[in-house]
């Protein structure tokens, strides 16, 4: 199994919770395919955010989390955002060059934020279609189980997708970079009335937050989100700082109290799903 679903012990929550970045496993295939495993790899990984979120101890939410590293296939990516380099054959895929594909950090990742993966092998089509169908695939179809289950009981459903940043961004800098970064996707993905709660949260917890800079949502955000099924979508970027050694890919001494924090934010925002924004569904 590639994924762990952490179910609540009732179906009152629309709140959905997903972490597809934070795995830490790798598969035999992969370390074949490389010179040799490398410690900055994992700069790709949201490390510990798995932990972070599956210890929220909210016992009516659902919390999906990928088990298998980003390095493995990214979850996050739509399946045509391949890179054809990494592949023997490709005249049997449809593919689409996006800029993360040209970046490096498609579906099957190339590039990490501190060190170019060094391949020795390509994949063929058979090892790229067991990748989709086995990991892909087997995590998305769970997710639409859980919307479907969710919409069913609540009348809507709303996916928080939780990931982690470098505290650096050559595009921002250390400075001006917010503790945490909101996506909707410029405001097309969640109402306002979730995004005004999740900032009152954030900044009663201590923390500074941004809307959409620079992170304004995945291909989760995008994909999930269906305003005729009332399915919303937020994702979430942490800045890693806040909990770990960056340099030394560990926890800090401050990962327990962030954790708590986190946590406070989560069930500020369960809550208003439940005891305002569900009423106001079912109104319509």
């Amino acid at each position: 199994m590639n994924y762990k679903l952490f179910k609540p012990q009732s179906e009152e929550s629309p709140l959905i919770l997903t972490s597809v970045h934070s795995g830490d496993r790798y598969t035999d295939l992969f370390l074949k395919k490389i010179k040799s495993f490398q410690d900055d790899y994992k700069s790709i990984e949201d490390m510990f955010m798995n932990q972070i979120v599956s210890g929220l101890n909210l016992p009516n939410i659902h919390i999906l989390i990928s088990l298998y590293s980003r390095l493995i296939i990214d979850l996050n990516r739509s399946e045509k955002e391949l890179d054809i380099d990494l592949i023997l054959d490709p005249k049997n895929f449809e593919y689409i060059n996006t800029p993360r594909v040209k970046g490096g950090i498609g579906l099957i990742p190339k590039n990490t934020p501190k060190k170019e993966i060094d391949y020795i092998n390509k994949y063929s089509e058979e090892e790229i279609r067991v990748l989709i169908d086995n990991f892909y695939q087997n995590w998305h179809n769970k997710l639409n189980e859980i919307i479907n289950k969710v919409r069913e009981y609540n009348g809507f459903a709303f996916i928080l997708d939780c990931h982690s940043m470098p505290s650096h961004n050559p595009y921002v800098g250390k400075n001006k970079l917010s503790d945490i970064v909101l996506g909707d996707n410029h405001n097309s993905t969640c109402p306002k009335e979730i995004i005004d709660i999740m900032t009152n949260s954030i900044t009663k917890e201590g923390f500074t937050v941004s809307i959409n800079e620079p992170y304004a949502g995945g291909f989760i955000t995008q994909n999930y989100f269906n305003a005729e099924k009332k399915i919303f979508t937020l994702q979430i970027e942490i800045k890693r700082d806040l909990y770990m050694d960056e340099k030394r890919y560990l926890k800090n001494d401050n990962f327990n109290n962030f954790k708590n924090n986190f946590r406070k934010i989560i069930n500020d925002l369960n809550d208003f799903l439940i005891n305002r924004y569900k009423v106001d569904i079912a109104a319509e």
